[in-house]
């Protein structure tokens, strides 16, 4: 180093040594009141929102769940519209719908 930053250096300690280390009352148990604070804020009941947030894997799994079962189930049906419209059971609601009645 050079000796001029040696001597700035040796300033500063000098002036941190010298500086007053007693805590002021503002600065007294800070961290006592911050822990105290958080603590406060964790014990606090937690908004629907955030339980929704929380609870979204969940819903997502159940979503997966419902499209693979849905896909496994429905291999059988042909989607053709032709189908539903020759099945008889199906006929008078398709109609009804189509037509607005």
């Amino acid at each position: 180093m050079k000796p001029d930053t040696d001597d700035r250096l040796k300033r500063l300690f000098a002036a941190a040594r010298a500086a007053d280390d007693e805590p002021s009352p503002r600065e007294e148990g800070f961290e006592a009141r911050l822990m105290t604070r958080l603590r406060h804020r964790q014990e606090a009941e937690l908004p629907w929102y955030a339980w929704a947030w929380r609870c979204s894997p969940v819903f997502a799994a159940v979503v997966v769940a419902l499209m693979i079962g849905s896909g496994v189930t429905s291999r059988n049906v042909d989607p053709d519209l032709s189908h539903t419209l020759n099945s008889g059971f199906e006929n008078a609601t398709i109609i009804s719908y189509l037509t607005g009645e």
